[in-house]
């Protein structure tokens, strides 16, 4: 199998047992995440009061590598929210 992009919501659904952890639970092996995407998912996990020990301890048997999250594309992610702020606001219309 080819290496997956996953966002910090897939890897939450996957530690929560949420909707959607089957599908993730079988990209195990294969998942990629941003550091960015990593961090979200170490925050909301430190909101629940989970020490940063342990949420590094449930987030790095899952991810088998976390490519950086580089100026180049901060700057295309930035975009990004132009582009889907307008289309969010048509969808709900």
């Amino acid at each position: 199998m080819s290496k997956v992009v996953v966002d910090a919501s897939a890897l939450l659904a996957l530690i929560k047992n949420e909707s959607g952890a089957q599908v993730v639970e079988e990209l195990l092996g294969n998942i990629i995440m941003s550091s960015v995407n990593v961090s979200e998912v170490a925050s909301i996990l430190l909101d629940s009061e989970m020490s940063t020990k342990e949420a590094e301890e449930v987030i790095e048997p899952f991810i088998n590598s976390i490519v950086p999250f580089d100026f180049k594309q901060s700057i295309e992610c930035a975009s990004l929210k132009k582009i889907t702020k307008t289309s969010w606001s048509l969808a709900w219309r």
